[in-house]
């Protein structure tokens, strides 16, 4: 993962906690509603062109660590929990 990947999928992580202690269902981010650019823009310091952010979405929905998605007026991204059988 690179650092616009790390910036983007550690706000993603910060919208969903954000939502589940406001009690908001489902917790996933909205990409407009969220302006989850503009607060990866402010976490790294300097502006994105939207088709870099896009892309660097695409990729974390590629190798599996988030999931995008279609709403009817935006587009969530949601993180990807995986679950480990433990041997404890």
């Amino acid at each position: 993962m690179n650092i616009l990947q790390m910036a983007i999928y550690n706000e993603l992580l910060d919208i969903e906690a954000e939502n589940a202690m406001a009690n908001r269902e489902p917790t996933h981010a909205l990409l407009i509603r969220d302006k989850v650019c503009e607060r990866v823009e402010q976490r790294l310091g300097y502006e994105l062109a939207w088709s870099e952010f896009y892309k660097a979405l695409q990729m974390l929905d590629l190798e599996g660590k988030i999931r995008l998605g279609d709403t009817i007026r935006d587009q969530y991204a949601a993180i990807v929990y995986k679950d480990f059988n433990s041997s404890l």
